[in-house]
């Protein structure tokens, strides 16, 4: 029995992958990160981590969490006593001796493989593999379902839908003013007057496209910023060179990685929250940012309009015009936004997130 559900009977052990968890998180991290916590809280001792010497390296880690998982996953998760494996990030092992799912929060690799780095593309038919032979495969939104079932030829009844949750801590961080304050000033940008772009400095994010309709912006409201967090990903050069002849080059700040904390600070005080990504499978920044109480622009595309539930202004990312047009209408709308927002997040959280994914373990006879 969970302390918190006490009509469920109790998962047998699970072996969980945490090599995904990093010290510069990105979705799929804080997603499993947030998930590892509930699952502690739900049903302990039940859920053991496995990869964790993987998780703390920084150097090699992509190659070496494949080299793991191809050669000591499966004797771990069995060394461990599990009956069931948890693999968190869309690859698995190519022999197992035990049962698995599959967590896949986006196909992009196969969508869009030009966004990513070309040694990354050979993950491809490990990706395909792994989807076919788990007992389940856990998505974050319908939207991947669609094309999970399309592309990879998993049929519907191996499918689960476990939508993620915002993080109540990082909501909490938004409400300390002096914090927010010293955040404010170490960047240079004042409350109310700048536009907050949040994810890894790369194609699929769509900065170059953001960067020209902050341009047209910045030409009616003298005075705006747009701050830019993230950490440098990869194929920079597009917007580097963008950035570089940009007219408003001086208004934009690269703040690159920052902590959880400061952040929450960012959102709490940001004008708007723009996200115009051009391929999500989730987007969890837009949740992040309701629960901060930031007004939110993102995009048509994907699995955005389904997270955003209604609750934030929709553009289309491949026209700067829309997204231009949003940024204004956001800030024309704030009250309004921050409360639909406020309301969309309300009702789930991370505990949410562990029931569900142990009702997908209990089904995959975890």
């Amino acid at each position: 029995m969970t302390a918190l559900d006490p009509g469920a009977h109790a998962v047998g052990r699970v072996a969980i992958d945490v090599v995904p968890i990093s010290a510069q998180p990105t979705g799929v991290s804080i997603s499993v990160s947030e998930l590892v916590r509930a699952l502690d809280v739900l049903e302990p001792g039940h859920v053991v981590r496995i990869g964790e010497a993987i998780e703390a390296s920084r150097h090699l880690r992509g190659p070496r969490h494949l080299a793991w998982l191809q050669t000591a996953a499966d004797r771990d998760v069995r060394a461990a006593g599990a009956s069931l494996a948890h693999y968190t990030n869309g690859v698995a092992p190519l022999l197992s001796r035990t049962p698995f799912v599959l967590s896949i929060v986006d196909l992009s690799l196969l969508r869009r493989p030009g966004d990513h780095p070309v040694g990354r593309l050979a993950l491809a038919p490990f990706l395909v593999s792994a989807a076919r032979r788990a007992r389940l495969v856990i998505v974050p939104s319908r939207a991947t379902t669609l094309e999970v079932r399309r592309l990879l030829h998993v049929p519907a009844e191996r499918i689960v839908v476990v939508p993620l949750a915002a993080r109540t801590a990082l909501a909490g961080h938004a409400k300390d003013p002096e914090a927010e304050a010293a955040t404010l000033g170490r960047l240079g940008v004042e409350p109310g007057r700048f536009v907050l772009s949040l994810g890894t400095i790369e194609p699929r994010k769509n900065h170059v496209r953001l960067l020209a309709a902050f341009e047209r912006v910045a030409a009616t409201e003298p005075g705006l910023r747009l701050v830019l967090v993230g950490r440098r990903g990869w194929r920079t050069s597009a917007f580097r060179r963008a950035l570089a002849a940009s007219p408003v080059r001086d208004l934009v700040v690269v703040a690159g990685h920052l902590p959880d904390a400061t952040v929450a600070h960012l959102l709490g005080a940001c004008a708007v929250m723009a996200y115009p990504s051009l391929y999500e499978g989730f987007g969890l920044p837009v949740l992040e940012a309701m629960a901060a109480g930031a007004p939110v622009v993102t995009s048509t595309v994907s699995a955005l309009p389904e997270t955003a539930g209604g609750a934030a202004v929709l553009v289309d990312p491949y026209d700067v015009g829309s997204i231009a047009a949003g940024i204004v209408e956001a800030m024309d709308r704030r009250d309004a936004l921050v409360a639909a927002g406020r309301a969309r997040v309300a009702g789930r959280s991370w505990l949410d997130v562990g029931r569900e994914t142990l009702d997908a373990y209990r089904r995959a006879g975890g």
